[in-house]
């Protein structure tokens, strides 16, 4: 593609694209600030709010005059990089740094991560009129990651602030169970020509348990916490059990459920389920976020981990079945199938069967009513699930179920990964939001059973390199930090909640957890930086006194 600068017969300028031989104009060849106008009324009685990413920009007329109209503006260019005359108003762009010409997602999430929470969630996504027919594949998919990855970070620094206390209280307590724990990198390309089944927690699941058990010994099964009960309850066996959740309702699940396979826990999950792996392997795991950069979900696990030797990367996506996907990448299998991923609330249904919830509720109700039915019904009416917006979509089968805003994106995380992994991905499942790039499989037994057996786990496995955690090292650090913490206090939260006065060079590393903690504005307030320099050295004393 071939992007050249003409002169306009008014003033301004024109872009002449080249494409395949076929030549096509952006902007008006006439008047291109004129043209801009006319789109710009047409466009902004539709807008609610003044945050807009713009998808193409060309050379930056329409861009100037919504900023001019009090939008805040931010272009994100598919074309590629081209030279403007200085008097262009995308001179001006560049020189703001309100113009990315992204070369992949690792460039849209460094840019939308300098943002606020606040800015992200009120962001809106505008197309420019002269690219969907210009270059419509190209519009398309970075409309998506934009879209994708906005949701993402605001989603994540949501959940960061959410949890931020309570994964370090889990890790407090975790941490020294930790200690000569397996290395996931045990695992890496162990399976590099094997398939592994990834199992959620979906209503469809129970439709698929006589396959799972028939040809287990043909795959790798993935399970995440949630569905180990209703495996257990079909007599199908998990290779790897995956809990990434902090909250201690996740212990729910562990309720007459046996423990199975290799627990690959995230350290900052709930602290039972290191107890209750009992005498089976446990395969310690940092949960990062982003793509391409990993940062912490969990900010001073940052610090803490250099005193750990072998805690290996999971990601986390947003979910805990994504983070088994990116378990699957890890381990460098060939195929990779989903089973009980639904992302909708299929056969009205929230969970699969036999689930602790839907075990609980049947104690209390008639056996044959459904809790998930039954509650299901208890909150259409209105409109939402827990802070989730509800909605219907058209799922496997043609079937239209109620699902909710965050699965929906979900599903098109899954559908964005399965497109870029290696892997053969298929999709096993037996309902659920229609999935785009994975293979679909309506009858998984006729593929299984020309698949030939794979050894089990055991026998593949090299010798044992625990995890390992320089305890002395780390406790002097917390009980050092902790002291200095104390005594600095008024300074540390002057220097910490205003954008004056250089950091203590000691506490440079808490720099970065404590925007996490505060959202990632650019300042922060008195009482945020109180609470954090009241609440972290308590944490540090505990952390050093479980180690000790």
């Amino acid at each position: 593609m071939k992007v050249e600068v003409k002169n306009a017969r008014k003033n301004g300028y024109y872009l002449e694209i080249t494409r395949e031989s076929a030549k096509r104009l952006l902007h008006s060849k006439y008047a291109p600030r004129q043209e801009a106008k006319k789109w710009a009324d047409k466009y902004c009685r539709d807008l609610k709010g003044k945050n807009l990413a713009l998808i193409g920009g060309g050379l930056g007329y329409l861009p100037e005059i919504l900023e001019e109209r009090g939008f805040d503006c931010l272009v994100f260019e598919p074309l590629p990089e081209f030279n403007s005359p200085p008097d262009t108003p995308l001179s001006k762009l560049k020189k703001q740094n309100k113009i990315i010409f992204p070369a992949g997602e690792d460039d849209i999430e460094s840019y939308l991560d300098k943002f606020s929470g606040e800015y992200l969630q009120e962001l809106q996504v505008l197309v420019h009129p002269s690219y969907g027919d210009l270059i419509p594949e190209e519009v398309d998919r970075l409309r998506n990651q934009v879209v994708l990855i906005g949701r993402k970070i605001h989603r994540d620094r949501r959940t960061r602030k959410k949890f931020y206390w309570l994964w370090f209280d889990n890790l407090i307590q975790n941490l020294p169970l930790l200690d000569g724990g397996h290395r996931l990198n045990e695992l890496r390309n162990l399976y590099s020509k094997e398939a592994a089944v990834i199992v959620g927690a979906g209503p469809s699941l129970g439709e698929s348990l006589d396959w799972l058990k028939k040809y287990a010994d043909r795959f790798l099964l993935i399970c995440v916490d949630s569905a180990l009960a209703t495996l257990q309850s079909a007599g199908v066996k998990a290779d790897f059990v995956l809990t990434t959740d902090p909250q201690s309702t996740n212990n729910l699940y562990l309720e007459g459920v046996e423990p199975e396979g290799r627990l690959i826990a995230a350290w900052t999950a709930q602290p039972a389920y290191f107890r209750w792996a009992d005498d089976q392997p446990i395969y310690p795991i940092n949960i990062a976020h982003g793509t391409i950069h990993k940062k912490q979900m969990f900010p001073p696990g940052g610090w803490i981990r250099e005193y750990v030797e072998g805690l290996d990367d999971l990601q986390s996506g947003g979910s805990v079945t994504s983070t088994a996907l990116d378990l699957a990448q890890y381990l460098a299998v060939q195929t990779i199938a989903l089973v009980g991923v639904d992302h909708a609330f299929t056969k009205n249904r929230i969970v699969s069967p036999g689930n602790c919830w839907e075990r609980r509720q049947l104690n209390r109700l008639n056996r044959f009513k459904s809790l998930a039915g039954s509650h299901l019904n208890s909150f259409l009416g209105s409109g939402r699930y827990s802070s989730k917006s509800l909605l219907k979509a058209t799922c496997l089968g043609d079937y239209t179920y109620w699902t909710t805003d965050e699965y929906v994106n979900q599903n098109q995380w899954f559908e964005e990964a399965g497109k870029l992994l290696p892997a053969r991905c298929l999709d096993m499942r037996a309902g659920g939001l229609k999935m785009r790039y994975w293979e679909r499989v309506d009858n998984p037994e006729n593929f299984w059973k020309e698949i030939a057996p794979i050894k089990p786990v055991a026998e593949k496995l090299p010798e044992k390199r625990p995890v390992r955690i320089n305890r002395e090292e780390l406790i002097e650090k917390c009980r050092q930090l902790s002291d200095y913490i104390e005594a600095e206090s008024d300074q540390l939260i002057y220097k910490f909640s205003t954008a004056s006065g250089k950091r203590p060079e000691r506490l440079e590393k808490f720099y970065d957890p404590f925007r996490e903690y505060a959202g990632l504005d650019g300042s922060t307030s008195d009482e945020l930086a109180k609470e954090f320099f009241r609440k972290l050295p308590k944490r540090l004393r505990n952390l050093a006194a479980q180690l000790s």
